[in-house]
């Protein structure tokens, strides 16, 4: 590869010293076969801890209820990433049982901070699951506050309140 076409800022960051560097995170056995385990992009680093999102896919898709998800990090002002795991399944699950769940397949720094029931895994165009496209529709979910106005200060402090997530943007209409 030679390069991204138009791009040279991106080709800057993948190729080094002419070296390709595509991201994959990778494992080599004794008997030096190669396995291809994720992306170094996609991985999660919680309270300097690096977690693969993969892994706790492969963990959570054994529940009986979950047809399909998709784990992802979403950016959190305290412990850099929290994890987000966004589920399909004709049910909707309790967080309880989820937790209940979590707590017999990953370690307790593994646990997602929130599950999300959804009809539909974001995927790209060749239906590969897309962190970039959860994160977006996990953001989508927490903006919508419209605040009018007139009472602004004390409407805010009772969205926030009620709210207890967090507020992505606020808008604020001049008159209703």
């Amino acid at each position: 590869m030679l390069g991204y076409l138009n791009d040279p800022k991106s080709t800057s960051l993948k190729i080094t010293n002419g070296w390709l560097r595509t991201g994959d995170l990778a494992f080599i056995t004794p008997e030096h076969e190669v396995f291809i385990i994720g992306r170094k992009d996609d991985m999660i680093i919680r309270n300097s801890r690096n977690i693969n999102p993969n892994y706790i896919e492969n963990e959570l898709i054994k529940h009986p209820d979950i047809n399909d998800l998709i784990v992802f990090g979403f950016d959190d002002k305290i412990y850099g990433k929290k994890i987000i795991c966004m589920y399909d399944s004709k049910i909707t699950l309790k967080e309880s049982e989820l937790y209940e769940f979590c707590k017999t397949r990953l370690e307790k720094f593994e646990f997602p901070q929130e599950f999300i029931k959804c009809n539909t895994i974001p995927k790209n165009l060749i239906g590969k699951k897309n962190q970039e496209k959860g994160q977006d529709k996990f953001m989508q979910k927490n903006i919508s506050v419209i605040i009018p106005i007139k009472n602004q200060q004390s409407a805010l402090i009772q969205t926030l309140k009620m709210f207890n997530k967090q507020v992505k943007s606020l808008a604020i209409l001049k008159s209703l």
